[in-house]
């Protein structure tokens, strides 16, 4: 195995006149709490529990809202958000969506509930659920969400690794049939595969939905585990849908991030090894930080990473050290975020940009901290600075943390839909302010 650099960030001296920047808004009202308070009010308005869903929102797992109602500070601050979480990671966890046969989740659902998937299955979808079902289990301790979290991590190392250890980036919907056929079961080919009796009991705690996949309706603790392994090996005949080989630095920093997660949570000693292998092979492959690479496929590596990738592998390096100790992966995190700075900081506003297309690293491009399908890059970046600030005694990275999260004030007291990733990271900042007039 390739041996980790180390990394020792120097930074230019032109970035000390961007952390140098006087911060007005720092003597401002606290943002995070009443944001805090306005997002669990509208969440709480716009939960449908009959599909366990948002009203409004798009079939896809809600990885920021979920992100931001797990955030410890969120939880304490609105005992109302780990029920809203709860019930969503619930709901997902009973669906089709959910691959109730191997574990890990489906892209999207299709129609009004988590019942029916689209079968794409995709790394970064899977980190952030194994992250939320970790962190879920120990906020109420539903043992549910404990083993979904032991098995969504199981189908990733297992079904989603190359021979160095890093992940593909997705499985796709078809295979030997049509989309979804290798996901797809008739009640015959149950009872043949099972036989009758272990059928019966199978088909009395899940339910097959059109067009063939299995709803969990009953108890998740009846004992079909070894039945469901029987119609695991049964579903590996099949052809297996194709296989996106890309190793993607912001996919893999995320499962990087939630296999830390659940690893130093759930005390899998496992999960953390398959961390610190993706995390070496990633940086390996696609770095050094100062000139890290989009993906790669086989030995070769291709594209400037963008901002997201940064953002992501960054977290993912700081959830590793977090869990392990080890200074290496803090090392590599701060020169990850260290290279973004000079990459993508928008100097006059504060906050990141990416580049626009052909401009090589000017950073002129779009700046948005809303959740989209996956959680903002600003979002994530102004938590890990704020965490690096905490965690090296730099104050500097504080600095560029809270300008952040200041740079997207106005825009998240008019509308906080999509701002939650923002939000979380607003409660940190709230935490780490002095109190006017404290020294």
């Amino acid at each position: 195995m390739p041996r980790l650099p180390v990394f020792r960030p120097a930074l230019p001296l032109v970035l000390f006149a961007v952390w140098a920047l006087p911060l007005a808004a720092s003597e401002e009202a606290a943002l995070g709490a009443p944001l805090v308070k306005r997002i669990v009010e509208r969440l709480d308005r716009d939960f449908d529990p009959a599909t366990g869903r948002f009203r409004g929102a798009p079939p896809l797992p809600p990885h920021g809202v979920l992100r931001f109602l797990l955030t410890d500070r969120v939880r304490t601050a609105a005992p109302g958000a780990v029920p809203l979480a709860t019930a969503t990671l619930e709901a997902l966890a009973r669906g089709g969506i959910h691959d109730q046969v191997g574990g890990g989740f489906h892209h999207a659902a299709a129609g009004a509930g988590w019942r029916v998937p689209r079968f794409e299955k995709l790394l970064g979808d899977n980190a952030l659920l194994l992250r939320a079902y970790a962190l879920a289990y120990v906020a109420n301790g539903n043992l549910l969400f404990r083993d979904v979290a032991k098995e969504t991590s199981a189908w990733a190392i297992r079904e989603m690794r190359d021979s160095t250890g890093a992940f593909w980036t997705g499985l796709g919907a078809r295979g030997e049939g049509g989309e979804g056929e290798y996901y797809i079961w008739t009640e015959g080919e149950i009872v043949r595969t099972l036989g009758p009796a272990r059928a019966e009991e199978l088909l009395a705690v899940y339910r097959l939905e059109p067009p063939g996949v299995l709803n969990l309706v009953g108890s998740p603790f009846a004992g079909l585990g070894p039945s469901r392994e029987v119609l695991l090996v049964r579903r590996a005949r099949r052809i297996r849908p194709s296989i996106d080989e890309k190793v993607e630095a912001g996919s893999n920093g995320l499962m990087v991030g939630a296999l830390a997660t659940s690893g130093s949570l759930l005390k899998r000693g496992s999960d953390l090894e398959a961390a610190r292998r993706a995390a070496t092979a990633v940086l390996d492959r696609l770095g050094p930080p100062a000139t890290l690479k989009h993906y790669a496929v086989g030995t070769e590596a291709f594209g400037a990473a963008p901002l997201e990738g940064y953002a992501y592998l960054a977290e993912g390096l700081l959830d590793l050290h977090e869990a392990t100790g080890e200074p290496r992966w803090r090392s590599a995190a701060s020169a990850l975020v260290d290279t973004a700075v000079l990459r993508f900081w928008d100097e006059r506003g504060g906050g990141f940009r990416e580049p626009k297309v052909g401009e090589g690293t000017v950073a002129a491009g779009p700046k948005t901290a809303r959740d989209a399908d996956l959680p903002s890059a600003n979002g994530i970046l102004a938590s890990v600075l704020l965490r690096l600030g905490r965690l090296t005694g730099d104050s500097r990275y504080a600095h560029l943390g809270r300008r952040t999260v200041e740079a997207f004030r106005a825009e998240a007291e008019q509308d906080s839909r999509g701002m939650e990733t923002l939000a979380a990271a607003a409660v940190a900042l709230d935490a780490a302010t002095p109190a006017p007039g404290a020294r």
